[in-house]
């Protein structure tokens, strides 16, 4: 498989589920015209079989790879519409407290220098 070179372009937001569907039935067409058969067993373990398993592991990593963009459009999309992700929260995080962890560690420095008291 060849080397992956990213692009990017913009289509306008009415065009976008247009372009979205193109990409999506390009890659289910793909998909669904893998022919494989299932070699004799008598010849599985040959270098005929290894190199049709290698091409068919090839196409389905470019099918994947086709899915991931749509997957990422419309992910993208949906963040841009709906301001979230399924299942993310959307609240902000909290802040740490910063000043209260410095004071325990503070705490448990001096902890550390002073030296163990044991009782008789």
């Amino acid at each position: 498989m060849g080397q992956r070179i990213t692009i990017q372009y913009s289509v306008e937001e009415t065009e976008l589920k247009y372009e979205t569907y193109r990409l999506l039935t390009n890659s289910l067409a793909r998909l669904t015209s893998i022919n494989a058969g299932t070699p004799d067993v008598q010849s599985v373990l040959t270098i005929g079989t290894l190199k049709e398993v290698n091409a068919l592991r090839e196409e389905m990593a470019r099918i994947d790879i086709m899915l991931e963009d749509v997957s990422a459009i419309i992910d993208g999309y949906v963040r841009y519409e709906h301001g979230v992700f399924l299942g993310e929260s959307t609240e902000p995080a909290a802040a740490p407290d910063i000043e209260g962890l410095q004071q325990k560690l503070q705490g448990l420095k001096h902890a550390l220098q002073e030296p163990n008291e044991v009782s008789d």
